[in-house]
Formats: structure tokens, C-alpha cells, sequence
């Protein structure tokens, strides 16, 4: 019979690579997302007169839906944030090696927390950014 420190490291383990694919697959839908809206974007104005720029209400819906999608992805890695911080004080409580994990300073903390949230949230922004640079308010 397994260790209870040896279960919950291997569960820990596997918090890991489930965090590692959310990260990866949040990425991915946001960047297809993105190019979808691209060339949606694209089709779209090609029926407009020519000189005009495509309506900026149409342009928003798909900068909210990316905002949306990011903050799906943020909630859920959250939460696999915390199941994880769960398992971590869970192995302090049954560690019976002298293997210590090592500590994470609160600034590398808090720029890791800032970079993979951003991460997500950069889409919908570079998405703003590119119209209001090249089109404005039209």
C-alpha cells in the first residue's frame, strides 16, 4: 500500500500536466479564435463600400467573445490553481520524507500570476489595440 505522501505527490503530479494542457489549449482556442475572427472580419468588409471600415458594434461582438473566452480559461486554470494549493498544504500535513519542495518568493509568485493571466487576456486587448490603431473610433 502507497503512502499517503506518495499519493498526494502523485496527485499533484497530475494537477501539474492538467494545468500545463489548460494553459496550452487556452491558448490555442484564443489564437484561433483570433485568426477566425480575422478573416470573418476580412469577408465581411469586402461587402462594404469601398473606403469604409467595418462597424465598430460588429467589430466588439468578437472582442467580447474573446474577452469571454478568456475569462472561462482564467476561471477554470483558478480553479485548478487552488485544488492545487489544496494538495500542496495536504502534503504538509502527511510529509514523512525530508524531501523539502522548494519556496517560491511572493514577487516570482506574483509575476508568474500576472504573465498567465495575461497571457489569456492579451488577445482580446491586441485585438482592441489593432482596430483603434489602424481604424480609430469609426
Amino acid at each position: 500500500m502507497k503512502h499517503e505522501e506518495e499519493i498526494i505527490r502523485e496527485e499533484m503530479r497530475a494537477l501539474r500536466e492538467i494545468i500545463l494542457k489548460l494553459l496550452q489549449w487556452g491558448v490555442t482556442l484564443l489564437a484561433s479564435m483570433q485568426a477566425a475572427f480575422f478573416f470573418l472580419r476580412r469577408e465581411y468588409s469586402q461587402t462594404l463600400p469601398q473606403g469604409s471600415f467595418l462597424p465598430l458594434r460588429a467589430y466588439l461582438g468578437g472582442t467580447l467573445f474573446l474577452f469571454a473566452l478568456a475569462v472561462i480559461c482564467t476561471l477554470l486554470l483558478t480553479y485548478m490553481a487552488n485544488q492545487y494549493r489544496s494538495y500542496w498544504e495536504l502534503l504538509e500535513e502527511h510529509r514523512t520524507s525530508k524531501i523539502k519542495d522548494p519556496e517560491i518568493g511572493p514577487k516570482t509568485r506574483k509575476f508568474m500570476r500576472l504573465a498567465t493571466f495575461g497571457m489569456y487576456f492579451f488577445f482580446p486587448t491586441i485585438d482592441l489595440v489593432f482596430r483603434f490603431v489602424y481604424v480609430g473610433f469609426k
